[in-house]
């Protein structure tokens, strides 16, 4: 069964069959299969929602959220190189891209995604 999904400005639609993409994109005002296909009652797959971005949060906000998930201790501890220390101790912002965020996260074992959420949750403090 054909079926599409947008794209992010909707100009475009993106063709599956059987739910496998066909690797063809359609113009949503040209096309005239994809028009047919509409007029047929078809509803196409809404566009993919860009992930949620927090690119920089305070560093009171990373404490607090270090602290409420119980890891405001393990990264102190993760803070081995003078590098690390003084971007702790004299930051005032915590950046989401900054190379010291992912090691020391990752070096205690968060994924990307969970890294994200933190940043997410943290915002809100």
């Amino acid at each position: 069964m054909k079926t599409y999904k947008l794209s992010s400005d909707s100009e475009f639609a993106q063709e599956f069959f059987d739910s496998v993409p066909t690797g063809n994109w359609v113009n949503t005002s040209t096309n005239q299969a994809y028009l047919a296909w509409l007029a047929e009652g078809n509803t196409p797959e809404p566009a993919d929602i860009p992930p949620v971005v927090i690119p920089d949060i305070s560093m009171r906000q990373a404490r607090l959220a270090l602290l409420a998930d119980g890891l405001l201790d393990d990264v102190e501890a993760a803070l081995s190189t003078p590098e690390y220390k003084i971007w702790w101790e004299y930051s005032t912002i915590v950046e989401r891209s900054n190379y010291l965020v992912n090691d020391v996260l990752k070096i205690l074992g968060k994924s990307d995604e969970e890294i994200d959420q933190m940043f997410i949750g943290a915002s809100q403090l």
